[in-house]
């Protein structure tokens, strides 16, 4: 499965910071006019499931070659300790993306984007398949930015998948603002940024612990999945599961902890199955009082024992 997102939805000319400004009028003499000349945009190349990268110092491979791949190791992007294969991948028309000049950030109107920040990216009408997301057009993280000029401005990005986005659609465990991180990178022109996006990552609990109980600001996304479009078909991590109904937590929902039962549930699992709780309290009541009347029974009959005892000695 693979999104496409190659929206051409007009904004203000990205423009490159101070320093970015001035190497790329010192350089824009130097580009060679043709260079955008039945430009297509960039596509993503990633290197067959059984490769293997080799060693490389310096851009040089072990075996003397240059590196046929560059390596992005989409867990460190992400900075936690979930499993997402590296990416090993090359952009095309390589002839083009390699004399562009790298920086860290870059400017619209008064806003600057730099690395590793995320970003909304207006989805085209004719492009969105699901517009009646809760989450408006695409979100992606910012990995480099490449530049020829101020017109020519270009992100490689790793995309965010909403619900709608999956493979099975939307699931009751998911929130109304939650996203999936995935793997899946893509090179877009920074003029289809349509502003800093809010994203954190919701850290979950466990059958022992409740997820993440903080309340989430009005623009405010989330993640705690990711989906590796990599494998076929791509797969999704696993969320901890709770309450009788054995189901995750939907952050827009209640866990509640009964003492009794020694479990979270689900707000509504709980009314639900209120009864059935009870139950089980009457019958942990009931074996302890029948435990306290058969000891009762056992002391008396003992005592009658012991008088019956004295009586006959007497």
């Amino acid at each position: 499965m693979s999104l496409k997102r190659k929206s051409d939805a007009p904004h203000d000319s990205p423009s490159l910071n101070k320093s970015a400004r001035k190497r790329s009028k010192k350089t824009s003499a130097s580009h060679d006019s043709d260079l955008f000349h039945n430009f297509r945009g960039f596509k993503i190349n990633c290197a067959p499931k059984k490769y293997k990268p080799p060693t490389v110092t310096n851009g040089v491979a072990s075996n003397g070659l240059s590196s046929k791949y560059q390596t992005e190791h989409a867990t460190e992007v992400y900075g936690i300790d979930r499993v997402l294969p590296d990416i090993h991948y090359k952009v095309e028309p390589a002839s083009i993306w390699q004399k562009l000049k790298v920086y860290q950030k870059f400017s619209m109107a008064t806003v600057s984007f730099t690395n590793d920040e995320f970003v909304y990216i207006k989805a085209d009408a004719s492009e969105d398949q699901n517009p009646d997301a809760p989450v408006m057009g695409w979100v992606a993280r910012i990995l480099e930015v490449r530049a020829a000029d101020q017109s020519h401005v270009f992100l490689r990005v790793l995309w965010m998948y909403r619900p709608e986005d999956l493979p099975g659609g939307r699931q009751p465990y998911h929130a109304k603002m939650e996203l999936i991180a995935s793997n899946e990178m893509a090179v877009i022109d920074a003029m289809t940024v349509d502003g800093k996006a809010n994203v954190r990552y919701w850290e979950e609990g466990d059958n022992t612990r409740p997820a993440d109980k903080r309340t989430l600001a009005i623009d405010e996304l989330i993640w705690r999945q990711t989906i590796n479009i990599q494998a076929r078909p791509p797969t999704i991590s696993t969320l901890p599961k709770y309450c009788t109904c054995r189901q995750p937590f939907n952050p827009d929902g209640k866990l509640h902890w009964c003492s009794f039962c020694k479990m979270w549930w689900h707000e509504a699992c709980l009314e639900e199955d209120l009864i059935a709780c009870l139950a089980c309290r009457r019958d942990l009541n009931a074996d302890e009082e029948n435990e306290e009347e058969d000891q009762d029974l056992q002391n008396e009959i003992a005592l009658e024992e012991s008088n019956s005892s004295e009586g006959t000695g007497a």
